[in-house]
């Protein structure tokens, strides 16, 4: 029988209170650069010449910086590459508009023990106070998992972002998340046998081993046997005798509606922003109503 994850119950809200968005205490010592960008990058699977081209540089400019050979750099640069890799420098957390999955599966096989721990510590800055699970995915085939070169998955989420870490081999270790470098963050039930979530959705199995997971996709991962699927649509669109295509215009009409809510807070924000800084008396305040849980209590199978 499945049990939830006894988390706090603010665990999964993106806060709306300044004081809890800002960066650890700790962190005001740590060279918040090249070390943690370039350990971002790596683990994330993506390369200096990607990086460089998204964020316009030379290609050599972010060799030298990630390697520590150029030590100081311009600021909105700098944003620039956190904002590409989904670090959002003001709090020294990962933002929370995309899943970050972290391809363990696809590091170097070379990589030492030692180098891998030293880059896991870094994202161990930007996930802290997090809460941590291992996924089973019972409905994947071996064959699809050793396509994947997958080796356990798992799971971790804060009050600001969300995180899967795709585990996999390098040279004499096993690349995964072993809390033990994450000081910060615990396992979601206490223990790491007992926190253990299955996936009982085949397509949304198949994303995760792609790597390729929405924010809402990942919340489906906690709901277990209630979580919809699409033969339930489906079946629900028969039996109320809802065409494909109706149901095809009420996704983009939705869509559209969010795209327009989305633009509003920007509005909202930027003339916060500008009526701070006139020093304008009526400060318009941004709205958190679009803001919802990313938690939804997680169902969890019970270790042996």
């Amino acid at each position: 029988m499945n049990e939830r994850f006894a988390m706090d119950p603010q665990a999964g809200q993106i806060s709306s209170d300044p004081v809890k968005a800002q960066a650890h205490p700790a962190l005001n010592a740590v060279d918040f650069g090249g070390k943690i960008l370039s350990s971002v990058a790596l683990l994330k699977g993506m390369t200096n010449a990607a990086i460089a081209n998204a964020v316009n540089v030379p290609k050599n400019t972010i060799d030298a910086y990630f390697s520590g050979r150029k030590i100081g750099f311009r600021e909105d640069i700098r944003k620039n590459i956190a904002g590409y890799l989904g670090i959002d420098v003001s709090s020294c957390r990962l933002t929370s508009d995309r899943v970050h999955i972290f391809a363990l599966n696809k590091l170097p096989f070379a990589t030492s023990k030692e180098s891998f721990d030293k880059h896991m510590r870094h994202i161990s800055f930007l996930l802290r106070d997090g809460k941590a699970a291992k996924l089973d995915l019972p409905l994947l085939s071996r064959m699809e998992r050793s396509a994947a070169r997958m080796r356990g998955v798992h799971v971790m989420q804060n009050s600001s972002s969300r995180a899967i870490f795709l585990g996999g081999w390098c040279m004499g270790f096993h690349a995964t998340l072993d809390l033990e470098s994450f000081k910060d963050c615990k396992w979601a039930s206490g223990k790491i046998n007992t926190s253990v979530v299955k996936v009982l959705e085949r397509t949304l199995s198949l994303r995760i081993a792609d790597a390729d997971v929405t924010p809402m996709e990942f919340d489906e991962i906690f709901r277990g046997a209630e979580a919809t699927n699409w033969a339930d649509i489906e079946m629900a669109a028969r039996i109320n005798q809802v065409s494909r295509d109706e149901i095809l215009e009420w996704i983009e009409t939705v869509g559209q509606r969010r795209s327009m809510e989305d633009a509003l807070t920007q509005f909202r924000t930027s003339a916060t922003s500008t009526a701070t800084t006139s020093g304008t008396a009526e400060i318009i305040s941004p709205s958190f109503d679009h803001i919802s849980l990313i938690h939804t209590p997680p169902r969890v199978a019970n270790g042996e």
